[in-house]
This record gives C-alpha cells, sequence and structure tokens, in this order.
C-alpha cells in the first residue's frame, strides 16, 4: 500500500511540473513566436548543465548509500551547497562571451541572471534525495505542485505583460525557491560538518556518475547549441518543441520510474536473482505506461500540434514522425541506467555513456552538416541504434544478464509502432478530429494490448486457462 502512494504522489509530482510545462509552452509559441522560443532553450540548456554539475551525482549517492550518518548527509549537502554557488558565479561570468559565441548577445543579462536558479535547484536536489531516502513521496508532491503553480502563474502573467524571456527567468528562480524552502521545513538544515574521509567517500561513488551525466547531457543537449549557432534561433525553437513534446511522456514515466525505484531497489544490490525480477517487472510498467501515449502524439501529431502552438508549427508535426518512436525506444532504454547506479558500476557507465556521447555528437554534426532539423532529427535515431548493444549490453551484464534478456523483456513493445502504423494506413479513419482520436485511441490501445499479451507469455496463458476453466 505505501509503495502504491508513493508511486501516485511521484506521479503527481511529475504531472505537476509536466503540466505546467505544457501550458507554458503553448502560451510562449503564440506570445513569443519560434526565435525567442530558441533563444529561452539555449539559455535554459546552460542553466540544466550548472545544476548537473552542482549536484555531481551526490544525491543518488544520498539515496543509494546504505548507512547514511548525520555527518555523511552532512557533508554531501554542504558539498552541494559550495558547487552550487560556485558554479553559478562561473556561469553568470562567463554568459556575455558564451551567449555571444552561439550569436545571440543581445540576450546576455538573461542568460547572466538565470544562473541564480542554479543554487536552489542544486541544494534543493540533494534535500528532495534525502526525501527520497525515505521515501516521503508526500512532500515532494506538495513542494512540486507548490513550485509548478508558482512557475506557471508568474511566467503566464510576465508573458501576457510582454517581459519576453524575463518570465522564464524570474518564474524559474523563484519556483525552485519555494521547492527548496520546503524542503528545508521538511528536512531541517543539517548541522555543518564535513569530514575529509566522507567527501572521499562521496567522490568515490559520484565521480563516475557525475562523468556519465555531464557526456549524457551533451548527448541530448548539444543538438540545441549546434542547431541554434548554425541554422538559426527559428529551426532551433522548432526543433526544441519537437524534442519536448516527445520527452513528455518519456520523461513522466522514466522519472516516476527512476524516482521510486532507486531506493526501493537500492536493498537488493547484492541480491542479483531479485534485482532481476524487479527491474523485469519496471521494464513492463514502462513500456506498457509509455507506448500509449507515445503512439497517440505519433498518430495525432498534426492535431495536437494546432491545437496546443497554433498556426506556423506545422514543422512541428513532421519532426514527431521519427521522435515519437525514438521516445518509445529511449523509455526502454534509460531504465537500463538503474542497473549501473544500483550495483555501483559508476565508472564503466561514465565509459558506456562517452561512447553515447560521442555517436549523438557526431550525428547532430552530420545532420548540421546536411543544412535541416530533419537531418539531425533522422542521424540522431540512427546513432540511437547503434549505441545499445554497448549501453544496454554493459548495463545487462552488471545485474549478471544479458542483450537478450532485455530484448525478450522489450522487443514486443516495438511490435505497437507497425501495428498502429499499418492500422491507420489500412483501416478507414473518420475525418471528424473527434472520431479521428476515438480511432486512433482504438488502435492504440488493441496494439498496445496484443503486446502486453505476447510480453506476459505464460503468465497471460495462465489467466487464459483461468478463464476458460470459469467458462466452462
Amino acid at each position: 500500500m505505501k509503495k502504491a502512494w508513493d508511486i501516485i504522489a511521484v506521479a503527481g509530482s511529475r504531472f505537476a511540473r509536466q503540466g505546467a510545462l505544457v501550458i507554458l509552452m503553448a502560451i510562449a509559441a503564440r506570445v513569443l513566436g519560434k526565435e525567442l522560443v530558441g533563444v529561452w532553450a539555449l539559455i535554459y540548456v546552460v542553466i540544466q548543465f550548472g545544476v548537473l554539475l552542482a549536484d555531481s551525482g551526490i544525491s543518488t549517492f544520498v539515496v543509494r548509500e546504505k548507512d547514511l550518518t548525520k555527518r555523511l548527509y552532512s557533508t554531501a549537502f554542504y558539498l552541494t551547497a559550495l558547487l552550487a554557488i560556485t558554479i553559478s558565479s562561473v556561469v553568470a561570468l562567463i554568459s556575455f562571451p558564451l551567449i555571444s559565441m552561439l550569436g545571440f548577445a543581445d540576450y546576455w543579462q538573461e542568460m547572466t541572471a538565470g544562473a541564480a536558479a542554479i543554487v536552489p535547484l542544486g541544494v534543493g536536489g540533494v534535500m528532495q534525495s534525502k526525501l527520497r531516502r525515505e521515501k516521503r513521496f508526500g512532500i515532494l508532491l506538495f513542494s512540486d505542485l507548490l513550485g509548478s503553480s508558482l512557475i506557471l502563474v508568474i511566467a503566464t502573467l510576465m508573458l501576457i505583460n510582454g517581459f519576453e524571456l524575463w518570465a522564464f527567468v524570474a518564474s524559474t528562480f523563484i519556483g525552485s525557491i519555494t521547492t527548496c524552502i520546503v524542503c528545508v521545513i521538511a528536512t531541517g538544515l543539517p548541522a555543518f560538518e564535513i569530514s575529509r574521509p566522507d567527501v572521499k567517500k562521496i567522490v568515490d561513488y559520484s565521480l563516475g556518475l557525475l562523468g556519465f551525466s555531464s557526456v549524457n547531457f551533451w548527448a541530448r543537449n548539444a543538438d540545441s547549441l549546434l542547431v541554434g549557432r548554425f541554422l538559426g534561433a527559428a529551426q532551433l525553437g522548432v526543433y526544441s518543441v519537437a524534442y519536448r513534446v516527445m520527452m513528455l511522456p518519456l520523461s513522466q514515466v522514466n522519472a516516476i520510474a527512476h524516482t521510486v525505484a532507486l531506493p526501493y531497489l537500492s536493498p537488493q544490490q547484492d541480491d542479483l536473482p531479485s534485482l532481476r525480477a524487479s527491474l523485469r517487472k519496471i521494464f513492463l510498467v514502462i513500456g506498457s505506461l509509455t507506448t500509449i501515449p507515445m503512439m497517440l502524439v505519433w498518430l495525432e501529431r498534426e492535431f495536437l500540434v494546432r491545437l496546443f502552438l497554433g498556426p506556423g508549427w506545422d514543422r512541428v508535426g513532421d519532426l514527431i514522425v521519427v521522435l515519437a518512436p525514438l521516445g518509445l525506444l529511449q523509455s526502454l532504454v534509460n531504465p537500463v541506467g538503474l542497473c549501473y547506479q544500483i550495483t555501483g558500476k559508476t565508472r564503466t557507465f561514465f565509459i558506456v555513456g562517452l561512447i553515447s556521447t560521442i555517436a549523438s555528437l557526431l550525428s547532430f554534426c552530420l545532420g548540421v552538416a546536411m543544412g535541416s532539423i530533419d537531418h539531425v532529427v533522422a542521424y540522431y535515431a540512427v546513432a540511437n541504434l547503434v549505441v545499445i548493444p554497448i549501453s544496454v549490453g554493459y548495463g545487462m551484464k552488471a545485474i549478471g544478464a544479458t542483450l537478450w534478456d532485455w530484448l525478450r523483456w522489450t522487443l514486443p513493445f516495438y511490435l505497437v509502432v507497425p501495428l498502429c502504423w499499418i492500422g491507420s494506413h489500412m483501416l478507414p479513419m473518420p475525418t471528424e478530429e473527434v472520431m479521428h482520436w476515438v480511432a486512433s485511441i482504438a488502435i492504440v490501445v488493441l496494439s498496445s494490448a496484443l503486446v502486453v499479451a505476447l510480453l506476459l507469455g505464460e503468465e497471460f496463458q495462465a489467466i487464459v486457462r483461468i478463464a476458460t476453466r470459469r467458462n466452462v
């Protein structure tokens, strides 16, 4: 019962964040236009990387560590605070030359001010990790609801009143400060105590995770810098919105799984058979939850673009043709990261991430060299497929499984893509929008049900046998 409530609480917090993002994305698309949306995408990439460096994998250490003493937590907390303040200051200092290099020098003030959010986001992250460790997900839900509501209200009012990018800068800072204050009230500030042996222990675990997170971050975000620099802010605006649409269902489900799974599965780190059984269930749940929204976005992309973004954003739908199936693939690859984190194979995680990042960077460079965001998306999809044997293979090896095990657990979900395509092209689809939606939902649900039946295998056959006996 407790685990079910925790999942509901985490899902609620994620829906609060993503719901606010969807509404803001729709408002910004109409108020700001493609170019300013693209500029904010660039600024936000820098802020996110600053937060990643401030965290440095310490929050994951706090959740996973078996014996988290008060001194060890205090060391983790103040180490994160020091990193956050330092990195925020560095980003503020280099903001003008950095954004000038990217070709948008007029917006250096927004980037400088945006760097201030790195401090509460970084410090809040380590406090949230303590709440996760203690499985106090209700407080996380409250803090996210409050922070997301403030971001939505403040950003909307400022956008309507013509503050443009300052709407995002101010709302992000105020929202993160609010979340941080709630966490301080819930956990309290630890007594100032930093131990050199504890710092070494944290660094030994977190360094490999930081390396992976850094290279993986640029595998996901270097495209924004390259597209913005060489193809222009308007093209970046279209690309970033399409990428966010792909990431909405993906980030929802995966964040829920990772947030809940890590504290619950960490005690199984020395029991690999139990860990494998638990991870198989996680793949099944993630695939089941991600497939339906991802395929609905794919089938109804034109309607969704018109509804949320308005006129002039049709190119977003063209990119979703590739990005939605790719999002489904990534949703079933990303949980493999748990294998590395739970078993402590963070250095291997870093090496694998570095290889994946090199492949992604090459794909971005090739796409930009070809001169269109369509090529960027296409090459990126190919790079994702190429690195699967390495990234997934070594992750499954960490828990005593193989790449073939992962394929058995996930491959049926990929069958939904051709099934949905066949259904939408071979069957007569209604022209009226509401009925078209109903038909798409029916196709996706039936295709997904067939896939889940295939994936469950023996379990599904047992259910059929029981039902048959009852009918007899």
